[in-house]
């Protein structure tokens, strides 16, 4: 069975964002992982994280929906 995860991350990447809660855009690393017995590839991904967006000048408290 293959797992997509690319829609999580956009999933995640565009909520967030609409919230004001990450700053800069997503990190992103692929990987293969053939040196170890159960082999593979994968994917690594972050943000940066606002501590306090309601203290940013530019924070919209407004949500889209």
């Amino acid at each position: 069975m293959t797992l997509a995860v690319a829609p999580l991350i956009e999933f995640a990447d565009a909520i967030m964002g609409l919230r004001g809660l990450t700053k800069g855009p997503r990190a992103e690393a692929r990987f293969e992982a053939w040196s170890h017995p159960a082999g593979g590839t994968g994917v690594v991904f972050g943000w940066e994280i606002r501590p306090s967006p309601e203290r940013d000048p530019e924070y919209d408290p407004r949500h889209p929906w």
